[in-house]
């Protein structure tokens, strides 16, 4: 055991894709997922997938060094990674130090309480510079490498069973809220599968048997089928069990909504082996309070995790923000009619506005401002991205990530040697991808958060009827966030 106890900061990083519509059906739609990693943690798939924990890395990876801050740095393949540079910066983002992790992925120095570190992770063709604000000697951080987006991205082919009600007119075939339909006869169905739609090189499969109206008549499910293919190939799924006609549903209900919400989304997801599949609605509060009744598949999920959003737009320009405010909680699987209730005076005031300055080349700056408080916070989260164009003549996505205290008031990214040009802007356009705060229950602090849930980063792009999902909770935790980002 340590003899003195250190904070461990975690990151995952994931190329973030581009934003989309929000629409009001609950009802399965055939959905063109560009099949790349959207915004969160968890689109690299390391350590198997999951999402590290406090037991997830070795001790043996952790120096037990409190005179220093300590850093490591993790490979898409889940082994230490030698190479990397390591930048020390002080509170104002000057170059204190630099080192390379050895062979053992290790990096550490002294620094002076507030300073950043920043790790310049990936490489050609996915680079991304994470830096973490508020460090102090005894930190200990576990940095994950980033790997270059796919030429082409995994499928598994799903046959629906024989015998579907005669009314059936199309077939959806589910891993997770990546979907793909057909019409009859049988036949199988190809779904893509973007980063959280598997885990752990498994997936949740679920086929629906639609009638003319989109109406789902039957469903049937496999849970745990692996997914051997990992670069474009296709996967052959097991054949399903017969066609189930019961179906079951939990009412998500909500009290005190702002009278100045926009809109409010009622939301759950169904988690089958940390793949959730998600049902939404919509409803028009009525004095404060509002409800949704969504479908359930009964024994399929290992747990519920229902949510309500506040979603506001800006509907102007020059920068079309949208701001999402949200409760959500995981659950055990709620009996069919249970209700699952949320007080959205626990949530956070909206986000009104981000602006990027990227006047200073190679340092850009992102300020915002919210409609109050974010009173109960823990951490903040922000990346801005960059297109650069290679020699040879192609494009490179590259961003910029930010970990921060809530208290935190705007971000100007710190001073990196020049041996890092390559993974910072020159005259390319800076754009935020999303900047957002958020506040786990049972977590005391900023320090805790990161060093025990380093997943809590939500994901935007349309997925089931909604922009905007949070991730895989651990069982009991209620997450509470805002979110911004553009959405024009």
């Amino acid at each position: 055991m340590r003899a003195q106890t250190v904070r461990r900061f975690v990151l995952l990083c994931a190329s973030l894709a581009p934003f989309a519509c929000v629409t009001t059906s609950s009802n399965p739609q055939a959905q063109a997922f560009d099949a790349g990693p959207l915004p969160g943690f968890d689109g690299q798939a390391p350590f198997d997938g999951a999402v590290p924990g406090d037991a997830a890395i070795p001790d043996a990876l952790l120096p037990d060094a409190a005179g220093v801050a300590n850093v490591t740095v993790m490979g898409t393949d889940g082994l230490p990674k030698g190479g990397v540079m390591v930048v020390f910066q002080d509170a104002a983002g000057a170059v204190v130090a630099t080192q390379t992790t050895g062979a053992d992925g290790r990096a550490s120095s002294a620094v002076a309480d507030g300073s950043m570190i920043t790790v310049a992770v990936g490489g050609p063709g996915a680079r991304e510079l994470v830096t973490f604000l508020g460090i102090k000697n005894g930190d200990d951080i576990v940095a994950l490498d980033v790997m270059p987006r796919p030429s082409a991205f995994p499928s598994v082919a799903v046959t629906p069973p024989g015998g579907a009600p005669t009314a059936a007119t199309s077939y959806y075939a589910y891993a997770g809220d990546c979907n793909t339909s057909s019409a009859p006869p049988v036949q199988p169905i190809a779904v893509f599968l973007d980063a959280p739609c598997l885990n752990a090189g498994k997936a949740p499969l679920v086929a629906l048997a639609l009638d003319g109206n989109q109406g789902v008549l039957a469903w049937t499910s496999a849970t745990g089928v692996a997914v051997l293919a990992t670069d474009g190939g296709t996967a052959i799924a097991p054949p399903l069990p017969a066609w189930s006609l019961a179906f079951g549903s939990v009412n998500v209900s909500v009290t005190n909504v702002p009278a100045t919400a926009p809109s409010l989304a009622l939301v759950n997801a169904e988690l089958a082996g940390g793949v959730a599949l998600h049902q939404s609605a919509l409803p028009a509060p009525t004095e404060g309070a509002a409800s949704a009744s969504l479908r359930t598949l009964p024994g399929y999920a290992d747990s519920f995790q229902p949510e309500a959003q506040i979603v506001r737009s800006n509907g102007g320009g020059p920068r079309y923000i949208q701001s999402v405010s949200f409760v959500a909680k995981n659950v055990p699987p709620v009996a069919s009619g249970g209700t699952v209730s949320f007080d959205l005076a626990q949530a956070f005031p909206l986000i009104d506005d981000a602006i990027v300055d990227s006047t200073l080349p190679g340092q850009p700056k992102l300020t915002w401002t919210a409609a109050g408080a974010l009173t109960g916070a823990q951490g903040g989260f922000a990346r801005m991205t960059w297109t650069a164009s290679q020699q040879d003549g192609s494009l490179e996505s590259s961003g910029w990530s930010f970990v921060f205290p809530a208290s935190t008031a705007r971000l100007a990214a710190p001073v990196v040697p020049a041996s890092l040009a390559a993974w910072t802007p020159g005259n390319e356009t800076v754009q935020l991808d999303a900047v957002g705060f958020f506040a786990v229950d049972a977590v005391a602090s900023y320090e805790a958060l990161w060093s025990r849930y380093p997943g809590y980063i939500p994901r935007v792009g349309y997925r089931a009827g909604l922009e905007f999902v949070t991730p895989p909770l651990p069982s009991g935790v209620t997450m509470r966030g805002v979110f911004a980002h553009p959405n024009g």
